[in-house]
C-alpha cells in the first residue's frame, strides 16, 4: 500500500520510504519540504497567505530549504577542509563538519560546481553547523545544472605530506599535492604513463590502488580504484593536520 501526505489543500503526495535525489538518499522529516518542493505547484508546495506581499513571497522562496547529501569545501583562516551538506536553501546551510569552527567566524563555501560563496558560522553543536551566505546563491543552478554548466567533482583539499608510490618495479617517497575523496595529485618527478596503475602508500590510510589519469612529466593525478568515504578522509586530515607544525614540513622535505 502506497503511503501518502496531505499538504493541507486538499492534495495527497506519495510517500516513498526513501527519495533518490541527484547526489544521494533523503529520508525522515525532511521528506515532505523535498516531495513538495520537486513534485508540486509552487503554489501548493508553499501556499501564500492572504494578504502576504510580493516581497514577502520571494523572502520565503530563496528560504526553502531543500534536503541533500554532497560533499563541499570550507576554507578559513586554518585552512581547508570538507563538509557534508545536510539541508540547503538561497540563504544558508546544514552540514556536518570534522572541525573547531566557532560561531561568528567566517568561511569560504566552494560547491562541487566551483561555486563559491562566502559565509558566517552561526551555530555548531555536535558534529554539525549552521552557516548563513552572505548573499543568497544561485541555488536552482547548484541542485539542477545544466549541460552548460562545468563538470561537478569531489572537492580537493589542498593538503602537503608525503606518500610511498609504487609503479611497475619501482618505489619512491613523493609529495601529496592535494587530496579528494576520489584521487591525488602527486610530485613524483618522471615516473610511470597516463593509464598505467600504481600503488599509494599514505602514513594513516590503507593502501590505495590508482590508475594514473594524466602526467607532465613532473606531477601525476591518480583516480582511486575505491573513492574514499568522508568520514575516513576527514579524519585523516584532522590527525595530520594535529601534528608537529613542523612535521609536515619535514616530511615533505625529505621527498624533494
Amino acid at each position: 500500500m502506497t503511503r501518502t501526505w496531505g499538504d493541507g489543500q486538499g492534495h495527497r503526495v506519495p510517500l516513498p520510504f526513501r527519495i533518490k535525489h541527484e547526489w544521494g538518499y533523503v529520508s525522515g522529516e525532511s521528506q515532505k519540504d523535498t516531495i513538495m518542493a520537486q513534485t508540486c505547484p509552487d503554489d501548493v508546495a508553499k501556499p501564500a497567505a492572504a494578504g502576504r506581499s510580493g516581497a514577502t513571497r520571494e523572502r520565503r522562496g530563496q528560504e526553502r530549504h531543500h534536503a541533500v547529501r554532497f560533499t563541499a569545501k570550507l576554507t578559513d583562516h586554518s585552512g581547508e577542509m570538507l563538509c557534508l551538506l545536510r539541508d540547503i536553501s538561497a540563504e544558508g546551510m546544514k552540514a556536518n563538519i570534522y572541525s573547531d569552527l566557532h560561531v561568528d567566524e567566517e568561511a569560504l563555501v566552494e560547491f562541487p560546481n566551483g561555486q563559491r560563496i562566502a559565509s558566517k558560522l552561526v551555530w555548531a553543536r555536535e558534529g554539525e553547523a549552521g552557516f548563513r551566505f552572505v548573499q543568497p546563491i544561485d541555488l536552482e543552478r547548484l541542485l539542477h545544472p545544466t549541460k552548460e554548466d562545468p563538470p561537478r567533482r569531489s572537492p580537493r583539499i589542498h593538503f602537503e605530506t608525503v606518500a610511498r608510490l609504487v609503479c611497475a618495479m619501482e618505489s619512491k617517497l613523493v609529495r601529496v599535492l592535494d587530496i579528494s575523496l576520489g584521487g591525488a595529485k602527486l610530485e613524483t618527478g618522471p615516473v610511470g604513463l597516463s593509464g598505467d596503475h600504481v600503488t599509494v602508500q599514505f602514513d594513516g590510510l590503507p593502501t590505495k590502488g590508482a590508475w594514473i589519469r594524466w602526467t607532465d612529466g613532473r606531477r601525476i593525478g591518480v583516480q582511486f580504484d575505491c573513492p574514499m568515504s568522508f568520514d575516513e578522509l576527514c579524519t585523516w586530515l584532522n590527525a595530520r593536520r594535529s601534528r608537529r607544525p613542523d612535521a609536515n614540513r619535514d616530511e615533505t622535505a625529505s621527498a624533494a
